[in-house]
């Protein structure tokens, strides 16, 4: 996953952050909702009819809202799918699943809160999906706890690539950075294949924080996250993520479906947890 800044060419001080965001509509729209993979005879219950309603940036999103009671992959523009009363582990159950089908990426944004996904993506390969940066923004300014979820399609045989790129992590120190003036707004970070959920954060926070506050006070605090996104970016970072990568697939034979052995992944920066899912204890 990537966000939808250009992060193919890291420069200190040059990228706008405006200029790769993707904005939300502006001014008062009219909202378009339909409903997908659920019927019903008696129109909406009001839980699932509603449910936009809560999500403020919803609202004025220029894309056509459907809701739909499964997970999926959208490849049209037009469209935003938003997927209500399905709490965390359901939701990963499913994104489990849909990884091991899906030829192509895409992104989520899950509100612990409201127990809602929401559709982010856009750009979908079988490689990499963009992250609606503005919607993620306004999301994560509503509610302060989001978890931010991309799929890695489960065609890919080797372990290594069960695993996120190291510009998956790139991405995270622009959204992260980007809210770092929010304190008490929270955003996790996931990564789900077909055998495991991997949560991706920084190893200390506090020193990105002492870090940007460098940049500030040498004046290029206008440009943190692509600053930070460049040093963050650089070779020496790069390999000391693929060394825990190559030590990890090394001790597993590169056998993908044994990759929550690994459990845990720790570079200078970085720090990944490995997980399975299961059903929840009823």
């Amino acid at each position: 996953m990537e966000s939808d800044f250009d992060t193919s060419d890291f420069r200190p001080t040059v990228l706008d952050m405006a200029d790769g965001v993707k904005t939300l509509g502006r001014g008062t729209a009219w909202l378009k909702l339909a409903v997908v993979g659920v019927s019903f005879s008696f129109g909406l219950p009001s839980a699932l009819a509603g449910a936009h309603e809560h999500i403020t940036a919803m609202l004025t999103d220029h894309r056509t809202v459907e809701i739909s009671d499964h997970l999926l992959v959208n490849v049209d523009a037009s469209r935003r799918f938003l997927f209500p009363g399905k709490c965390q582990n359901a939701g990963e159950l499913e994104l489990t699943a849909l990884s091991a089908t899906s030829e192509l990426e895409e992104s989520f944004i899950f509100v612990p809160e409201t127990c809602t996904w929401i559709e982010a993506g856009h750009s979908e390969t079988g490689r990499s999906v963009l992250l609606d940066t503005a919607l993620t923004y306004a999301v994560a300014r509503q509610y302060l706890e989001i978890a931010i979820y991309h799929i890695q399609p489960g065609r890919r045989l080797a372990l290594v690539n069960h695993l996120p790129s190291y510009r998956d992590l790139v991405s995270m120190v622009l959204v992260d950075t980007e809210l770092m003036d929010a304190p008490q707004i929270r955003v996790r970070h996931r990564a789900v294949t077909r055998f495991a959920v991997i949560d991706y954060r920084f190893a200390d926070w506090a020193a990105v924080r002492r870090r940007a506050e460098v940049y500030r006070r040498s004046g290029l605090g206008a440009h943190l996250a692509q600053n930070l996104a460049y040093e963050f970016s650089q070779e020496v970072h790069q390999q000391s993520y693929a060394a825990q990568v190559r030590q990890c697939a090394s001790r597993l034979e590169n056998v993908p479906s044994r990759i929550a052995e690994c459990r845990r992944l720790a570079t200078d920066l970085f720090v990944l947890d490995i997980r399975t899912v299961r059903l929840a204890a009823r």
